[in-house]
């Protein structure tokens, strides 16, 4: 039995509150990036879309309507009390999401340090230095990364469950900062059929921060015959709220048994944001849960 858990699910926030909100329709939009709803149902989104798009034609707005959340970019260029007053029938709770913290925050990370120089394409060091690009790696799990893999031998019951199951024909959705798809020990597990980039809405996955390539070897070593399809919410620093939210709806959809990710929040400006991400996340959840994910998810606060 395959004994990955299908959500593993840390969120940390940090609350940082303001000291309270402004009346000031002008002093409240200019402090806002974003501003999200989210609805009592799912199945009053097309409605409150079109009830915005009337008011504001040329909105910025990402509806992920599977859990009635309308989220509006550049809010500070609209009247966010003119359009709460047509549409506060159908909402729950409503704020602006904060922001992802990077997962090595304030750590100067190798992955980083590369992209800032020039460096030798393969090729070119092909070209300069003979070698033999056919080497063939030993496996995660064996005796080479002993040291490494320290959390190997306890989650897998002293390699007991190496020897049940494998995790193939098993597809985990790694919502992370991308993954080096070119890394010998974990290439032959990536699939880029269902892969997103959420950062720059194109099929690049590459990893700058080095965090998602990472948790790609721990699951490969768990799991050396599953399938892993990366789902990019995080670039080479930033990352949004949001993004995690649509990459838990996109994975729940892309029917991927197991959906990881690990990633936290910060900066909370009000009680209101803290429970407006906190509420969007379950619902992500518990939505990915409906669709066949099998929930043993962990939402922690600070």
């Amino acid at each position: 039995m395959f004994v990955l858990p299908s959500i593993f699910f840390i969120l940390v926030l940090f609350p940082v509150y303001g000291s309270g909100e402004s009346n000031n329709t002008v002093e409240k939009n200019n402090s806002l990036e974003n501003y999200t709803y989210l609805l009592k149902s799912p199945k009053q989104a097309k409605e409150v879309l079109e009830i915005m798009k009337n008011q504001y034609p040329s909105l910025n707005v990402t509806a992920i309507e599977d859990i009635g959340l309308i989220y509006v970019e550049n809010s500070k260029n609209i009247d966010v009390n003119k359009i709460e007053n047509k549409i506060i029938e159908y909402i729950d709770v409503q704020g602006e999401l904060p922001d992802l913290i990077s997962p090595y925050e304030d750590a100067v990370t190798p992955n980083r340090i590369l992209n800032e120089v020039k460096q030798l394409t393969l090729d070119e060091f092909k070209e300069s230095n003979q070698f033999d690009t056919n080497i063939e790696f030993p496996s995660l799990n064996s005796e080479t990364f002993t040291p490494f893999n320290w959390y190997l031998k306890d989650v897998t019951s002293d390699y007991k469950n190496l020897s049940i199951d494998t995790g193939e024909h098993s597809t985990i959705a790694l919502i992370d900062s991308g993954v080096d798809i070119e890394h010998p020990l974990i290439k032959e597990n990536i699939d880029l059929t269902l892969a997103k980039n959420y950062v720059t809405n194109d099929m690049d996955i590459t990893d700058e921060l080095g965090h998602g390539t990472t948790i790609a070897g721990i699951m490969s070593s768990i799991a050396p015959d599953t399938t892993i399809v990366p789902y990019k919410v995080i670039g080479n620093e930033v990352g949004k709220s949001v993004w995690v939210i649509e990459a838990i709806i996109d994975a729940a959809n892309n029917d991927n048994d197991v959906i990881n990710l690990s990633v936290g929040t910060y900066f909370i400006k009000s009680e209101k944001e803290d429970k407006l991400l906190i509420k969007a996340y379950k619902k992500a959840v518990k939505y990915a849960e409906s669709k066949g994910a099998w929930n043993s998810s962990r939402i922690h606060t600070n």
